[in-house]
Formats: C-alpha cells, sequence, structure tokens
C-alpha cells in the first residue's frame, strides 16, 4: 500500500508562541487557533488571511477552541474560564464567559 505524500498550501503567522489549538468552521471559511501566547485569531482559509485577532483573549494559554457554527467559537483556557466568541463581523466579541475556580 502506496501512502500518499501531505503537500503544504499555505502558512499561516501570527501567533507570538506555540500554537495549541485549531479548528476550521463547517462551512471551511475560517479557521480558528489558540496559543500559548493567549490569542485567538480568526484566519479566512480563502484569502490565508488573519481577519479578527482577538489579544489577550484569556488570561493564561489556550487549550482548545472549537467552532459551534459558522459564527460562533468556544476557547478554553488554563485560566479556568471558557468563552463563547462571536467571531461574525460586526459583532464580533466574546459573548460569555463560565469561569470555575474551584
Amino acid at each position: 500500500m502506496t501512502v500518499p505524500k501531505l503537500q503544504q498550501v499555505g502558512a499561516l503567522s501570527g501567533h507570538q508562541n506555540k500554537v495549541s489549538c485549531s479548528s476550521f468552521s463547517e462551512d471551511g471559511k475560517y479557521l480558528v487557533s489558540g496559543s500559548l501566547d493567549r490569542r485567538l485569531l480568526v484566519w479566512s482559509t480563502d484569502s490565508n488571511t488573519l481577519i479578527l485577532p482577538f489579544e489577550g483573549a484569556h488570561g493564561n494559554q489556550i487549550n482548545d477552541v472549537r467552532f459551534g457554527s459558522d459564527t460562533h467559537c468556544l476557547s478554553a483556557s488554563s485560566d479556568k474560564t471558557v468563552k463563547l466568541w462571536q467571531v461574525a463581523a460586526p459583532n464580533a466579541g466574546c459573548l460569555q464567559v463560565t469561569n470555575r475556580n474551584r
């Protein structure tokens, strides 16, 4: 059996530390990435460009991100919060924070 080779089709630069997680939107138009730099970045897969930088999205590293729909995603961090984000302009931003300090 021959295993096909993977071919890189692009690279996205924008984080200032290691990328810890990423997720595609259901329609494949967006990619969200989280990092040890506490930034949440939303990318256009059509143009391979950064469209929404959420600087300091969390107080500690981001451990996981997931799209729940094409316009909303969740992020989880070592700061013990889960945040719901709207990633569609013009109302982009954090909609809700769940904090567990146990």
